[in-house]
């Protein structure tokens, strides 16, 4: 995934938000529900 910022400012802004982690959160969640499926198959 790549997010574009007009300035660095904005950029340090959105990660102070604390957006990295819940990103990183629900692509661990993904994967769990991924696996799951694979394995029912």
């Amino acid at each position: 995934m790549t997010m574009r910022f007009a300035s660095g400012a904005e950029r340090d802004a959105a990660l102070e938000t604390g957006m990295a982690d819940g990103v990183a959160v629900s692509y661990y969640r993904l994967d769990e529900i991924l696996a799951s499926a694979a394995s029912r198959k």
